[in-house]
């Protein structure tokens, strides 16, 4: 299957548990953007906002419930483990994928509920047409929150950070990484507080994948393909916004979690410095507003540092209109 260059389309796959505002204000945004379909699968079965968004023709809402695992899970890994986000966001993927093909989309993008893909002034639809390769990644950008809520952080942000690294990930970014020690030397601090990375979350972003691929199943970043020597392209003009933890609420009640079950294998075995430090707060039942000055410590960066930063680069200044979030599923 290929759709032909003119009726070029494209949609994206999400598995979400957050507030029906979140979710409605996610589907607004890529439904303005221009999203021929939202495939969206709900963790939580009971999920409210499922009534809200399946009204809309462009949505595919999906309850992901026992009897939807046990229909679907044979065939696509070798094992599977309903514990771990990781394997039930690629099983829900890989069956966006298969609908997709079946309603004739070109491409297809796994993102999460926090994360917006953000073109610019450009035109998505025209950047995918004219992509030489079958593999498209977007260059990341991760949110930096100055508030401890936020009614919309999707809007409210204003400062995200680009992507580098100190350690071997920096060779993805190379420039971005020596601009980056550039910045210690200059004495930015704030963004390494009870942490030795400038990106909190993950580095590696995600990609718009042709539907036409021969594709074993659909992965978290990168789907698992038969063809070898596939050629990926790293877009320098669609961005990735990664709302990481934007509100202290959010930032515990996922650090909780994660103490509790891990949200990969292994996650336990292997864990940074910040979340030690969360989990000894928690075993001395360290008090609210202990929590609230570490999750300052891990997210917040000084106006000091952000003007540093935003000489070289590190940070650049984005604000989404409000109208972005309205409008389509009222």
């Amino acid at each position: 299957m290929k759709s032909s260059r003119r009726n070029l389309t494209w949609a994206i796959a999400t598995t979400l548990k957050c507030t029906v505002k979140q979710t409605v204000a996610f589907v607004n945004y890529y439904l303005n953007l221009g999203a021929n379909h939202i495939f969206l699968f709900f963790d939580d079965p009971e999920d409210p906002a499922v009534e809200i968004v399946e009204k809309n023709s462009k949505v595919t809402a999906t309850r992901c419930t026992p009897e939807y695992f046990r229909k679907y899970i044979n065939g696509y890994f070798e094992q599977f483990d309903y514990q771990y986000v990781i394997y039930r966001q690629g099983l829900n993927a890989t069956n966006a994928l298969n609908w997709a093909r079946e309603m004739d989309i070109s491409w297809i993008a796994h993102v999460d509920v926090d994360e917006l893909i953000y073109p610019g002034t450009r035109d998505i639809k025209l950047m995918l047409r004219r992509s030489p390769v079958e593999i498209l990644r977007m260059t990341i950008l991760e949110a930096v929150p100055e508030e401890l809520e936020y009614e919309n952080f999707f809007h409210e942000i204003r400062f995200y950070k680009s992507p580098a690294a100190f350690h071997k990930s920096g060779l993805r970014y190379p420039v971005n990484s020596i601009l980056l020690r550039l910045a210690v030397l200059l004495g930015v601090k704030s963004p390494f507080t009870l942490n030795d990375r400038y990106f909190r979350a993950h580095y590696k972003s995600k990609c718009f994948v042709r539907t036409d691929l021969d594709i074993i199943n659909m992965r978290i970043h990168t789907p698992a393909v038969r063809k070898k020597h596939l050629i990926e392209f790293r877009s320098r003009r669609i961005f990735l916004l990664h709302f990481d933890s934007c509100g202290f609420q959010l930032w515990f009640d996922r650090y909780k979690f994660k103490i509790a079950n891990g949200d990969r294998p292994g996650a336990k075995k292997n864990l940074q410095k910040i979340t030690k430090y969360i989990m000894e707060l928690m075993e001395r039942e360290a008090s609210e507003e202990e929590f609230k000055e570490a999750y300052k410590k891990t997210h917040y960066i000084n106006e000091k540092d952000i003007r540093i930063l935003r000489m070289l680069g590190l940070i650049r200044k984005i604000q989404l209109p409000s109208s972005q979030f309205e409008i389509p599923l009222k």
